[in-house]
């Protein structure tokens, strides 16, 4: 080390002329510096798995759910809880997002008591019919492999209201059309023809999202004032994807401010997932590539003194990917 020390010291002059030479041809060829942050380069999009993924999502696609706990204050089966369960489902099935209502009140009990299978035919029982046994539908709700631990709690004090809602097809036709489009311009250039249509489809895809996010923002606040006014009766929690995505922008900000505040960080590390963008298979959050700029806006605004440390993590459509990446780096080098 004292070796090290005095060849410094002796050369001194040599050294420091090296080094503004070297920082000089860095800051030169810095301008030259290109960063590659297209799909191609980020997500290998030809991967196995992802691609019978989105085959397997395609061919049994499903309608988006919410779901609302349900924990009244009476004994779940008592005729009270029953009747204000019977309130909820008949305000919520004037909401226009609700394509229908399923809870304890409307599936169909196959034990309670148990019968032949032609007995079922034609003659389904629900809770709701007149001579039913409350003990036999508690024991089947318990033991039935279909309900227990999903649709009701094991200590059976909890019940799951599901909520389906209408399928956008017109949304998922759009999103297939330019997915196709976008991904045939990655291998080969695109006729006058397509071009025009891609930017048609494009156009009419962003109308039909924002008037869709408006329609969702508004069914959610309905279903909150109808939970809202249950309150006194129920302890009730909504959830589901499509909540978390009119809400995600909030749920970031109100944390980040919760965890700044408290613990003071000296740097903060960033799990940049871009899954939550609506184009993504997996996830289906539906944040927009503008709402993933406001969210790093909001992350690298709540503590501009310190250094945040962004790593790429999620994200598996390769048309968005690039998009995303490139606003995170225009907000960071802001």
């Amino acid at each position: 080390m004292k070796n090290i020390y005095n060849f410094i010291f002796k050369y001194s002059k040599s050294i420091i002329s090296f080094l503004i030479i070297a920082l000089i041809l860095f800051s030169y060829y810095s301008t030259k510096l290109e960063i590659d942050a297209s799909a191609d380069t980020l997500l290998l999009n030809d991967d196995k798995d992802l691609i019978f993924q989105r085959t397997v999502a395609k061919r049994f696609s499903t309608s988006e759910i919410m779901v609302i706990t349900y924990a009244p204050k009476d004994k779940l089966l008592s005729d009270k809880s029953l009747e204000t369960l019977k309130n909820l489902h008949s305000s919520l099935s004037k909401v226009s997002l609700i394509q229908s209502v399923e809870s304890i009140l409307s599936v169909p009990l196959l034990l309670s008591p148990p019968r032949e299978i032609q007995d079922l035919i034609g003659n389904t029982r629900t809770i709701e019919t007149d001579d039913i046994n409350k003990t036999l539908v508690k024991k089947e709700f318990l033991s039935n492999p279909l309900y227990a631990g999903s649709l009701v709690s094991k200590d059976f004090k909890t019940s799951t209201i599901i909520l389906k809602l209408y399928k956008d097809k017109t949304y998922d036709t759009l999103v297939e059309q330019r997915n196709k489009l976008l991904k045939k311009a990655r291998f080969s250039p695109l006729l006058p023809e397509e071009s025009k249509i891609l930017q048609k489809v494009k156009k009419e895809f962003k109308i039909h999202r924002d008037k869709q996010r408006e329609s969702m923002s508004q069914g959610i606040r309905q279903i909150r004032n109808i939970i809202q006014a249950h309150k006194s009766e129920a302890s009730l929690f909504l959830g589901g994807v499509s909540m978390i995505s009119n809400d995600i922008v909030s749920f970031v900000k109100n944390d980040l401010l919760i965890y700044v505040d408290r613990f003071d960080p000296d740097i903060i590390l960033v799990s940049a997932g871009y899954d939550l963008h609506e184009s993504d298979p997996l996830a289906q959050l539906n944040v927009t590539t503008e709402g993933i700029r406001k969210i790093v806006r909001l992350i690298l605004e709540s503590k501009k003194e310190i250094p945040f440390l962004f790593f790429l993590e999620g994200g598996y459509d390769v048309n968005a990917l690039g998009e995303n990446v490139r606003v995170t780096l225009e907000e960071m080098l802001k």
